[in-house]
């Protein structure tokens, strides 16, 4: 846990992302979304730390690192992410406070805006997600459309949710 990056308050970068919406009024938001295998990454100190750091020490002698542990150090040099999962609740509550920055936005600059939503392996929690913003957003004075891409959501979930009225864009890119 010490390598962890430390936690950030959310207050401060809605606040920021507010200030950006209206300095840049075609900006969208996004890269947003959910992503039931996504990881905390691990801080660019780390990174270079244990980039610099040789299993076998720097004249080549053996840091006295078993074989096993020093495997698991040639597997982190490969990565910028730990083990560590984001839980979905989490990755939601964040996505709700980024789009209700959003809507406050567009409510009262009554401009269009769009979102970019990155949905892997959560078509479940995105079909309740969607719904839901179906039923909140009835009526905004501009519409927000939503990009979905990297999703799985079924022909009738798909169906469901345009007979709520809700505007969609599929990723042409990422139909078979």
């Amino acid at each position: 846990m010490e390598h962890l990056p430390e936690p950030k308050p959310i207050g401060p970068l809605l606040e920021e992302l507010e200030v950006r919406l209206r300095r840049w009024p075609d900006a969208q938001l996004g890269e947003v979304g959910l992503d039931k295998n996504a990881r905390v990454p691990f801080p660019p100190s780390f990174r270079a730390h244990v980039q610099a750091t040789d299993p076998r020490g720097s004249s080549g002698e053996s840091t006295g690192l078993g074989e096993e542990d020093a495997a698991k150090l040639r597997r982190l040099r490969s990565k910028a992410l730990s083990p560590f999962v984001t839980s979905l609740a989490h990755q939601t509550a964040v996505l709700d406070a980024q789009v209700a920055v959003l809507r406050r936005v567009v409510a009262e600059e009554r401009r269009a805006r769009c979102i970019s939503l990155h949905a892997v392996a959560v078509s479940g929690p995105v079909e309740r997600l969607l719904a839901r913003w179906a039923a909140d957003w009835a009526p905004l004075p501009a519409e927000i459309k939503v990009l979905l891409h990297s999703c799985g959501l079924s022909l009738e979930a798909w169906q469901t949710v345009e007979v709520r009225r809700l505007v969609l864009r599929l990723d042409a890119r990422r139909v078979n």
